[in-house]
């Protein structure tokens, strides 16, 4: 196996015997997967919150909870796959000694856990993997949060339960979160992976990515004002030039290359793939920093995959000039509902409505859940995680996945998997 370091993240490319055999092809027939002979082929996009996974978590090869989340992703099989909240490992921090490569905890998920037969009937999954550095829970050294004080020191993260349950918040924890540079109550914790199948990963200098891109850099930026005091800047000025927009990350790759599934082989002509973990809106005031952050983040998206000029990425390199006319697939945890009011300043509804994606599906659960609409993703509610197709692609098939894993009661995450087919080769 070889590791690459990569504009800040690890990317690792893996030995790889991805099947499609029998078994698993009727486990993806029922959710839109394998092509039959001699047709189309189509390939399975997704984006999946795993809900909290630490580093403690994937060291550990008999967790109940890892072992769980990644049987869901074998069953749905995707061929490329955006991981949100899952810990980026930090040295030092968290389950990682002071000396530990950094970004690894794609790869453990991968190997330690999805190419292992998990369940009865379906196959093991090999990925290229790859996790940028991220600003959720990353040392700012400043008051972001307005409370006149500076948190300097991040406590011991909490380990899992012996379920693999995620801990519950940790009040002390917050206070730093608030002030770090992306929410987050350790650094990493909030992170992002991207997963794609052998023989469409892109190559090294490709991928793109977006965490250190400042927020006053972005035109017409909504920084936020005062609004205890009723005029003015919420952040003084030489703190509004160092905060990044992006309070985890986003990154932007191409796939291309060739399929090859039951001996029938299909090529992949380049598509771009533009991910986003977007921040939450904890410990909002009235000035709505977080919220308007949000806002940007996602605007930032949209003019990423439109071949905005101005949105130079973590080498200040500007957006490739195929993304805006080329065909374009948008993975993306918003965290908030497009439906939510009020529907004006929305960042989900804005995304949704631009007209490029205007012929993607909204991706709808087959199960009857009196509790949840068909379209949410959240096992609270609301429509939470995208996968949106633009124009020039054509989606098949989507759904949201919400099928208990084998001996299991509950869902293994609060957010449940979406996913879609899109068509490929003639």
């Amino acid at each position: 196996m070889a590791v690459h370091r990569l504009r800040g993240g690890v990317l690792c490319w893996v030995r790889a015997r991805l099947s499609c055999l029998v078994a698993a092809c009727v486990v993806s027939a029922a959710l839109g997967g394998c092509g039959s002979d001699g047709g189309p082929r189509t390939l399975r996009f997704a984006t999946f919150n795993v809900g909290d996974l630490r580093t403690t978590d994937l060291r550990d090869a008999q967790s109940v909870r890892a072992t769980k989340l990644a049987e869901v992703v074998q069953r749905l099989r995707p061929d490329v796959l955006l991981l949100t909240n899952i810990t980026r490992d930090t040295r030092g921090v968290a389950g990682t000694s002071s000396t530990d490569p950094e970004g690894l905890n794609a790869e453990r998920f991968e190997q330690v856990f999805l190419t292992q037969p998990l369940a009865e009937g379906v196959e093991p999954l090999e990925y290229w993997c790859f996790m940028p550095r991220v600003n959720s829970g990353r040392y700012s050294g400043r008051d972001l949060n307005g409370d006149g004080s500076v948190t300097v020191m991040h406590p011991e993260p909490l380990v899992s339960g012996a379920d693999g349950s995620p801990p519950a918040p940790n009040p002390r924890a917050a206070e730093y979160a608030l002030d770090a540079w992306g929410y987050g109550e350790y650094p990493g914790q909030r992170g992002l992976a991207v997963l794609v199948r052998r023989g469409l990963e892109p190559r090294a200098e490709d991928v793109r990515t977006f965490t250190g891109f400042q927020w006053a850099s972005m035109p017409d930026a909504s920084r936020p004002t005062d609004a205890r005091r009723g005029f003015g800047d919420f952040y003084p000025f030489e703190t509004w030039l160092e905060i990044p927009l992006m309070q985890s990350s986003a990154v932007l790759l191409p796939i291309e290359g060739r399929v090859d599934e039951d001996g029938e082989a299909t090529e992949v002509d380049r598509v771009w793939v533009a991910c986003l973990y977007a921040g939450p809106t904890v410990g909002d005031g009235p000035e709505l920093r977080s919220t308007l952050r949000r806002r940007d983040e996602v605007r930032f998206l949209r003019d990423v995959v439109g071949g905005a000029s101005y949105a130079l990425d973590d080498n200040l390199e500007p957006v490739p000039s195929g993304v805006g006319p080329g065909p374009v697939v948008v993975l993306a945890d918003l965290g908030v509902d497009d439906l939510q009011s009020p529907r004006e300043g929305n960042p989900a509804a804005a995304l949704v409505g631009d007209d490029r994606f205007a012929g993607s599906p909204v991706p709808a659960a087959q199960d009857r859940n009196p509790a949840l609409a068909p379209r949410e993703t959240g096992r609270g509610g609301g429509r939470l995680d995208y996968v949106l197709v633009g124009s020039g692609l054509e989606a098949v098939s989507s759904g949201v996945y919400r099928t208990l894993p084998s001996d299991s009661v509950a869902f293994p995450s609060p957010r449940f998997p979406v996913w879609v087919d899109v068509e490929i080769g003639d």
